[in-house]
């Protein structure tokens, strides 16, 4: 395949995973020259063949439109009445008869600001539901103390909860976090590893500790270094909490007295002054004397019984000291909160400590298991289940005629069967209707290369902007501010993803022009870094839809205006479009890029269509064409004549060994010799990104076709696997009835989940990964408003399966998918 428009679904993944971090140089929106975003020598005039006028997109309409929406609408500042952070422009004044409602919740209305939610809620006389006057809040910090940070080893000392989460870096050690598997909550006994810590040692400042599952393991749960005086202060404190108070937890203070609290000499720090780079280099590691003998192993949790992550009515306060700080969580008696409500109003909050990576992966691993929990329990109670035998477990139209009925729940669930099945029926649907769409948009985050982004995270964190903080802070520094917020990232994101689809559907400011946005399909994945990036299938505006052939005039026309490679259209951030081969290009064995980069050079756009199969010149043309790429990958040409002379081909017989190399009708695009290595990209939108995009024509339905086979293949895998996991479990445990072996598929299920912190969030918020956007005539109206606020990723025929669900029963409260007895040595 010929890489510039033959879409396959992997290699769209994993060629933007491997792009997004180009080496471009990039500014803030504001700061990028007006001339460069209006994108100049895009090719808005008509090529030679086409016989059309040409046009001028309203591209300075466009930017100052994104800036109003975008660029001066920043992000973090909270709600009056739920303490929420928001985007400036989602905040208003109350009016009179809203402030009238809050007059008995002890708010100051005088000049109060709340967002969209809370003011709808308010219109209606009601209270918001996540009001702070309704107990969504955390509690102060005590005044009168000085409680030192907590790291996360030492926060283990302190918790009588001991949550094991397999969390792991993302692809490298300054990466985001991700998850894998479920949470196992283990109680343990404080004040037992407190006597763990040796009283008398020299240089008592710092102890090595390894917190593992079992003594016997080689491998440790948590590893660092403890202070005895962080331990002390925080207990201390802790020890007069309700929440302590209530579970009994005290500790030894005879333990923790062997403390120097005087400043020594040899703490001090030598300030080093040289002009040798090398020097200074040195002068600043770190050097570590490792001694096995003095590193001092616990397993607090051993032989202890796990409790349900669900059922454990404070494990979270438990498991998290530092965010709690004892402290029950608190709500008005006459609201009803779910676990949902609490961590979408905890992970927004001004206050930004239940934001951080591990509590948010816990939230997350939480709910999810308390989802299928809950979803189990209700399994075929419509259908009853005294009549079904193993023999219909066993038969994959049965369990797929079960798993539609009554598992309707793992919709919400990203990634299941039944997600993967609905976004299929969705992208089928607006194919039928519409007919293929246009255009393929990939759109990718590069947040640490945001300066806007960056300014928010050091903003949200206290810390001080001064000056440019692309050059103020290091690498380092940049990606710590994205690790440690992947919440107000996510926010980030999603908000300017949809700025950038509103200004393309703009009738008045779309930067497409004559081609806007009428219809588009959007998904969110998440890249192996844990970042997010947006696949979107558009429909256009006068699209030509001329019949597949090397004559396409009006296409070729459409493809020039909209797509460029050249340099001139992105000054600032070009190294962001630029390809460059990663282990993502060889992953599966080949020999060449799977990308098939660098692209064909060529004088003009055109298209291509497959050399007949019946050709005799086809094998020794597709031999040439290997040695010509090759040839493109190791000598540089100075222009496509001098290209053309260097492989001995004149124009025909080049484009037929083109011809001979590609399996479907492709697109080229006018390139020079300079632009091999570089992804078709608009200039509008590449400007405002910074970051990453690529924009593809998709000529034919089979170029279409990877995409939507991709969910196919998902959900067909997810249905395959289940049967085969009910299959596998039925003969492993032969006395167990189906509901039985459908909670072991539940508890399997949870087991295999591996989640970003980003994605995480993305869940948490209920941020939709798909939309189905419908914009013409009576087809907007098909999805209320309300059902899409109210249910993430859920389309009307996915709503009636739950209200079907729902008349079905209510879901049981007590039954949990139990871990086992024992913490399991794995």
């Amino acid at each position: 395949m010929v890489g510039d428009v033959t879409l396959t679904q992997n290699s769209f993944d994993d060629h933007h995973d491997q792009n997004s971090c180009g080496s471009g140089t990039l500014t803030a929106v504001e700061n990028v020259p007006e001339q460069n975003i209006r994108g100049r020598h895009v090719g808005f005039s008509s090529p030679e063949h086409s016989g059309q006028e040409p046009f001028e997109p309203n591209l300075e309409g466009a930017t100052k439109e994104f800036k109003k929406r975008f660029v001066n609408n920043r992000f973090g500042f909270p709600c009056g009445v739920c303490d929420r952070l928001w985007f400036s422009n989602d905040l208003k004044l109350l009016s009179n008869a809203e402030a009238m409602v809050l007059a008995g919740t002890n708010l100051e209305t005088t000049g109060l600001s709340a967002c969209v939610t809370c003011r709808t809620s308010l219109k209606h006389g009601k209270v918001p539901l996540l009001a702070v006057s309704n107990g969504f809040k955390f509690p102060d910090y005590p005044s009168n103390l000085h409680l030192p940070p907590l790291d996360p080893i030492s926060e283990r000392f302190i918790s009588p909860r001991l949550p094991f989460m397999q969390i792991r870096r993302l692809r490298f050690a300054a990466g985001s976090y991700g998850i894998i598997g479920q949470v196992i909550n283990v109680p343990v006994d404080v004040d037992q590893m407190v006597r763990e810590l040796p009283r008398q040692l020299d240089d008592d400042r710092a102890i090595n500790v390894s917190i593992k599952k079992h003594l016997v393991h080689k491998t440790s749960y948590l590893s660092g270094w403890v202070k005895k005086a962080t331990i002390r202060a925080w207990l201390q404190y802790l020890v007069t909490t309700p929440l302590y108070r209530h579970y009994g937890i005290t500790f030894s203070e005879d333990n923790l007295q062997a403390i120097d609290i005087h400043p020594r000499v040899d703490d001090a720090i030598e300030n080093l002054e040289s002009e040798n780079d090398i020097e200074m280099l040195i002068g600043q590691q770190q050097t570590l004397l490792w001694n096995e003998d003095k590193c001092l192993e616990i397993a607090p949790g051993q032989n202890r019984v796990p409790l349900s992550i669900i059922y454990d009515e404070h494990a979270e306060e438990l498991s998290f000291p530092d965010i709690y700080l004892g402290q029950p969580r608190r709500f008005n008696s006459e609201i009803r909160v779910t676990p949902f409500m609490m961590a979408t109003s905890e992970l927004r909050r001004r206050d930004r400590r239940a934001a951080k990576p591990k509590h948010l992966l816990y939230v997350a691993m939480k709910i999810l298991r308390l989802r299928v929990s809950e979803g189990l329990q209700n399994t075929f109670r419509c259908m009853g289940t005294a009549n079904i035998t193993r023999e219909m477990l066993n038969d994959r139209e049965f369990l797929e005629q079960c798993i539609d009925r009554n598992l309707s729940f793992l919709k919400s669930i990203p990634n299941s069967v039944q997600y993967w099945q609905q976004r299929k029926r969705d992208l089928f649907a607006m194919i039928r209707q519409l007919g293929k769409p246009t255009m393929f948009l990939t759109l990718s985050a590069s947040e640490t290369k945001w300066p806007l982004l960056l300014e928010t995270l050091q903003r949200l964190s206290g810390g001080n902007i001064n000056g440019n903080v692309m050059q103020t802070l290091s690498a380092l520094q940049r990606a710590t501010l994205v690790n440690e917020d992947p919440v107000t990232c996510c926010v980030y994101f999603n908000k300017l993803v949809d700025v950038i689809m509103q200004l393309l559907q703009s009738s008045r400011y779309s930067p497409f022009g004559e081609y806007r946005v009428v219809e588009f399909f959007k998904r969110i994945e998440f890249q192996h870094r844990g970042s997010p990036h947006a696949h979107i299938l558009l429909w256009l505006n006068n699209d030509p839809n001329e019949a597949v052939s090397e004559n396409m005039p009006a296409t070729a026309h459409l493809i020039d205006s909209l797509c460029s490679v050249k340099a001139v259209d992105l000054p600032e951030s070009y190294g962001n479009q630029v390809h460059k081969h990663t282990f993502t290009c060889f992953k599966r064995g080949e020999k060449s890029c799977r990308f098939n980069i660098p692209y064909w050079p060529t004088d003009q756009t055109r298209v291509l269509l497959p050399l007949p199969v019946d050709d005799g010149r086809r094998t020794q043309l597709k031999k040439r064409s290997t040695e010509i790429h090759n040839l493109l990958e190791t000598k540089t040409f100075e222009t496509f004549a001098e290209f053309l002379h260097g492989c001995k081909c004149t124009i025909e017989s080049y484009l037929d060994i083109i011809r001979a190399s590609i399996k479907r009708p492709t697109v080229l695009i006018k390139r020079s010799m300079t632009e091999l290595w570089t992804n078709p990209f608009n200039p509008w939108i590449a400007n405002i990104l910074q970051s990453n995009m690529d924009l593809q024509f998709i000529l034919e339905e089979f170029s279409c076709a990877a995409y939507v086979v991709e969910y196919v293949n998902k959900a067909n895998r997810g249905i395959s696997s289940l049967h085969r996991d009910l299959v596998q479990l039925s003969e492993q445990f032969p006395d167990c009835d189906h509901l039985s072996l459908l909670k072991k598929v539940g508890l399997k299920m949870l087991n295999s989940v591996e989640m970003s912190a980003q994605e995480a969030a993305w869940y948490l918020l209920r941020q939709r990964t798909s939309v189905a956007d419908r914009t013409s005539g009576q087809q907007k109206s098909r999805i209320h408003p309300n059902h899409v606020a109210a249910r993430e990723d859920q389309d009307t025929e996915a709503y009636a399966a739950n209200e079907r669900g729902r008349n079905c029963g209510r879901f049981y409260r007590h039954l949990d998918i139990q871990c086992g007895s024992k913490v399991r040595s794995t």
